[in-house]
């Protein structure tokens, strides 16, 4: 069938001219496509009525587009708002147990990792483009280029990286004060805060900040 392989290969480029589908996406509206095409042929319906009845049962091209970009957005609020979700349960869960929450708040460690992590990336790829990574993977409107995901993206990997690496530098402090205290008991307990607290605080850091932002970039890329 010369034209109905016409009409799909037309069809399917202005789906993916549109930037918001990926080609997996098109081949799975091509096999309902195809069917509904079908389904008309089967009524003796001659080949461009039924071409026209099977591309009204699925949608228009512009629909089509913006039912799935409607699926795959996430706006900066929601992102935000599963983060706060996941620290407000362990939260919950932290301060139901002996000493509530306040026994795992230990400003020190926050303060040195955050100041390990965003000092690594600004001096591995300067303010402006650490500003651009993170802005770009919050926001959620145009795709972007392949390449400019992956050229961003590359901050967001390092984060992560720096990250596990601040938490377990962190741990490490924490025990050589611990070892340093050993004479004065009343000062072991700050380094062990500082040794668990690190790793914890460190893979959070990793996995629910950095790791979420690299799958919120990705999403942004073009088909």
């Amino acid at each position: 069938m010369p034209e109905l392989e016409h009409n799909l290969e037309a069809w399917r480029r202005a789906l993916l001219s549109s930037g918001h589908l990926r080609a997996w996406q098109v081949d799975e509206l091509e096999d309902h496509l195809r069917e509904a095409y079908g389904a008309a042929r089967e009524i003796e319906a001659d080949q461009e009525t039924a071409w026209k009845t099977a591309l009204e049962s699925i949608g228009r091209v512009n629909a089509l587009t913006r039912e799935f970009h409607k699926a795959d957005h996430m706006s900066p609020t929601a992102k935000l708002a599963g983060i706060a979700l996941v620290l407000s349960l362990l939260l919950l869960i932290l301060a139901a147990g002996p000493g509530g929450a306040g026994v795992f708040l230990h400003l020190p460690a926050l303060l040195c990792l955050t100041v390990f992590v965003l000092g690594g990336l600004v001096a591995s790829f300067g303010p402006g483009r650490v500003g651009r990574a993170l802005g770009a993977s919050l926001r959620a409107s145009t795709p972007l280029e392949a390449a400019e995901v992956e050229h961003l993206a590359q901050v967001l990997r390092r984060g992560q990286r720096l990250a596990w690496m601040g938490g377990l530098v962190l741990a490490i402090v924490g025990a050589i004060q611990c070892l340093a205290a050993l004479d004065d008991p009343s000062r072991l307990g700050f380094g062990l805060a500082t040794s668990s607290l690190s790793v914890l605080y460190g893979a959070l850091l990793a996995e629910v900040g950095f790791g979420s932002a690299q799958q919120w970039l990705r999403a942004r890329a073009a088909a």
